[in-house]
């Protein structure tokens, strides 16, 4: 299952013993996992590869730590036990962020796609050009001062990489400082 609120890529009970993991041979995780459920016993998979199919019938390849998650089925009700078991692995942000995540309605899918290389650099040059606002803001003393004009100036420039909003062109754009500099 697709999760965008887990952080990273979880194996359940389930998909664990299907796969015929062996619990005490896995590396101990350095915390125990959280969710809506609570905390779970949890071990990790430090060099993991999740294989995917694209709709070209290729297989994709991601190498990443992928967690294991242990429910104490011992402890809980039968019923519960029946609904752990249930429960599908998930797919996290850890890899879903290298993707473009897809909704369509009208087809009723969702999916995973690659960015193309100019998608990658214009989101790299906005992570930067967010990063460049957040260091001012801090640095600011001027209240409610968000970048945000700066940023759609940029933005409806093109936001090429010739125009690279960073720290130092948005310290010279007209933005008033407590120390008067304009």
């Amino acid at each position: 299952m697709i999760d965008t609120g887990a952080s990273a890529t979880i194996i359940l009970d389930r998909d664990a013993e299907r796969l015929g993991l062996e619990w005490n041979r896995l590396a101990l995780a350095n915390h125990q996992l959280g969710g809506i459920g609570g905390s779970v016993e949890t071990r990790i998979i430090p060099d993991g590869s999740l294989s995917f199919t694209a709709s070209s019938g290729k297989i994709i390849r991601e190498r990443s730590k992928i967690y294991v998650a242990r429910h104490e089925l011992k402890t809980v009700s039968r019923k519960i036990r029946h609904s752990i078991m249930f429960m599908p692995s998930l797919l996290g942000r850890d890899v879903i962020e290298k993707y473009r995540f897809v909704y369509d309605k009208s087809r009723s899918q969702v999916y995973l796609e690659r960015e193309t290389s100019e998608e990658t650099v214009q989101r790299k040059q906005m992570l930067e050009a967010a990063e460049g606002v957040k260091k001012l803001r801090e640095e600011s003393r001027t209240p409610c001062w968000s970048g945000a004009r700066e940023i759609r100036k940029w933005r409806d420039a093109g936001g090429s990489s010739n125009r690279r909003l960073g720290c130092r062109q948005l310290e010279s754009c007209h933005v008033k400082r407590a120390s008067g500099d304009s």
